[in-house]
């Protein structure tokens, strides 16, 4: 089960357990986690709240990495009316299991889903509550919510708590803020988190769609000065006809020329 498990093979992992099941040899808690693993790596949260719903008829006893692994299939998998993480998540409770970090990480990844930045500030406080300590997925996530939801401001908020909290903003996180500053035309906002020496090429675009707001020029001086770093896709090239187009340049002062000799 657990050549399976790293096989992806969760088909003959859920076999093998029903097998045990139906045989001599019951499963334990250690058998029952290696098909939870293998069904949340390929995203078969139907088949894992199953095993788990079987486990507790059983009176088998989940522990910590059973209940990680059914939340974080439920995460990426469940559908936006049912939710079962937090049933999950509340039968962990129940039973005294007690949550880390990962725990929540999985239940932020299900606010994603559904871009509840609510919810997604209520489980990072309730992290920091319980003692543990936020890592960069938990801020990136959070950030990715908030990103979504279009609430800058928060977000700029919880950026900005990163240093004090001892925690170095990976480019991911810092790529969310931007974009959520972006998408709300808040162009200098944006401008003032990217940084050209850690930039990839998402910031990259984020920060041409924000000068683009401005001034097409500076979109073509940054162009500029990133291109022996950053290698521009059809993205970035959109965003350079666009910032051409709104700035009414095209054609009348060799917009289009300058965009085509690109």
């Amino acid at each position: 089960m657990s050549a399976c498990e790293q096989a992806n093979c969760w088909e003959m992992a859920v076999h093998l357990l029903s097998q045990m099941w139906q045989g001599p040899v019951h499963p334990d808690v250690i058998a029952l986690n290696s098909a939870l693993s293998a069904c949340a790596s390929a995203n078969r949260w139907e088949v894992a709240m199953q095993l788990g719903s079987h486990a507790w008829s059983k009176s088998i006893r989940l522990n910590l990495i059973s209940y990680n692994s059914l939340i974080s299939a439920l995460s990426v998998g469940q559908d936006f009316v049912n939710r079962w993480d937090l049933e999950v998540f509340q039968q962990m409770h129940r039973e005294t299991v007690a949550p880390d970090v990962i725990t929540y990480n999985a239940l932020l990844g299900a606010c994603t889903r559904r871009a509840d930045w609510s919810s997604a500030l209520l489980w990072l406080r309730e992290v920091e509550e319980a003692g543990l300590q936020p890592d960069l997925v938990t801020y990136g996530t959070v950030l990715a919510v908030l990103d979504q939801a279009q609430q800058w401001q928060r977000a700029l908020e919880l950026l900005g708590e990163l240093p004090r909290r001892g925690i170095q903003a990976s480019c991911a996180a810092i790529n969310s803020a931007m974009a959520c500053c972006e998408r709300q035309s808040l162009w200098q906002e944006a401008l003032a988190l990217f940084n050209p020496v850690a930039a990839d090429l998402r910031s990259f675009n984020t920060a041409l769609r924000a000068l683009g707001r401005g001034s097409w020029r500076s979109v073509l001086r940054l162009l500029s000065a990133m291109a022996p770093h950053i290698s521009p896709d059809c993205k970035s090239y959109l965003a350079i006809s666009d910032a051409l187009v709104k700035s009414q340049q095209v054609g009348r002062t060799g917009g289009t020329g300058a965009l085509v000799g690109l």
